[in-house]
């Protein structure tokens, strides 16, 4: 009888080993295994995998899964869907981590699989050699250089999807919009000869990206963004947002554009697909379009009202989500969360206005209204 009893206990133990093996191994796994397996490993990802990755990209600061996707696929000379979201959200780093370039740099230089981006330094060399010398300021359109060349060489090898090609024409636009700002309070000619030549290149490489969207953009509006198996979802929203942003500082400097689309169009399907499908993005969706708005002067003939409504769904977002903070620390003039931006969307809105300074420290107060 004692015999049976001690085999039943010498039983439950090995069973209680077996377990205690199990969950171990498994842990083990979750924090160090999985990332070795997604470099070497050839394997489907699902949806809910691909959203963990970016929440833990733009959302907890931790890039590392999405860049061990990358250079897995690349690894593994495969370049769908997947690959693409990644490469770009990557990228898009440098504008959830207040503009740090060298996030970028680091990450390529410590991969050799990745060394055909190292092409990225010829695009804008100076930059990269300030960037090596530690002489780019964090947050600076002088650092989006960086971000934008590897775009730019992403794209090259086809490792673009709408969300990379509409975001290089909107960020040149924007420094285009830049220069001609910049010309206006340069006082000596040879400055502002240099803003205008500026202003000009940046421009023509944003038509010329903008041209590569369009394509994308008439099929997601056709299709009503029924595309989730060709393109990632996040990048169909980004792509059309990005999109009707550059619409709007081409009608600020009077640049030529073609778009079957107007901005008003393109937010609305932007709005309804975000809550939809991207409804952490739904807030942001609606800031870009009043961004757009004040950029090519239609805020002027929307009542407050009007811009009361369009700017509800963002203050009732976390004080604490990079958006967020990056609007009420603002400190830069010409940026998407610049100043100027907010200045006068806040000049056409009586509770962004009053939540602006409510929330923000002292960093806004009533006479930085019109």
């Amino acid at each position: 009888m004692q015999e049976k009893i001690i085999s039943r206990k010498s039983v439950v133990v090995g069973v209680l080993a077996v377990i205690v093996l199990c969950l171990s191994i498994l842990f083990y796994l979750s924090k160090n295994g999985i990332n070795e397996n997604i470099q070497t490993a050839h394997f489907e990802i699902d949806d809910t995998a691909i959203d963990l990755m970016y929440e833990e990209s733009s959302l907890k600061n931790n890039p590392k899964p999405l860049q061990d996707l990358f250079l897995s696929k690349i690894k593994n000379s495969e370049n769908d869907k997947d690959t693409k979201m990644a490469a770009y959200w990557i990228v898009h780093r440098f504008f959830d981590n207040g503009g740090d370039a060298k996030e970028i740099y680091d990450y390529v230089q410590s991969n050799p699989a990745l060394s055909f981006l190292n092409e990225a330094e010829n695009v804008y060399p100076e930059s990269f050699k300030d960037l090596k010398d530690g002489k780019i300021p964090v947050g600076t359109y002088a650092a989006l250089y960086i971000a934008l060349s590897y775009m730019e060489i992403l794209d090259k090898y086809d490792y673009s999807d709408i969300a990379m090609l509409s975001t290089l024409s909107c960020k040149y636009a924007e420094l285009a919009y830049f220069y001609k700002e910049m010309a206006k309070s340069a006082t000596s000619t040879t400055v502002v000869d240099n803003h205008n030549n500026q202003r000009e290149l940046a421009l023509e490489k944003s038509q010329k990206y903008f041209h590569k969207t369009t394509d994308y953009i008439n099929e997601i509006m056709e299709s009503q963004g029924n595309l989730s198996k060709k393109i990632d979802k996040r990048d169909i929203l980004v792509g059309v947002n990005q999109y009707f942003l550059a619409i709007a500082y081409y009608q600020n400097l009077k640049a030529p554009y073609a778009s079957k689309y107007t901005k008003e169009e393109l937010f609305t399907f932007a709005s309804t697909y975000s809550e939809k499908e991207v409804p952490i993005l739904y807030k942001f969706t609606s800031y870009l379009y009043a961004v757009a708005l004040a950029k090519s002067g239609e805020i002027e003939n929307r009542d407050s009202d009007y811009m009361d409504r369009l700017l509800s769904p963002f203050l009732r977002s976390n004080k604490e989500t990079h958006v967020t903070k990056s609007i009420l620390e603002s400190k830069y003039k010409f940026h998407l969360y610049g100043r100027e931006n907010l200045s006068q969307i806040g000049s056409h809105t009586s509770i962004f206005k009053k939540w602006l300074i409510e929330n923000s420290n002292g960093n806004w107060v009533e006479g930085d209204f019109r």
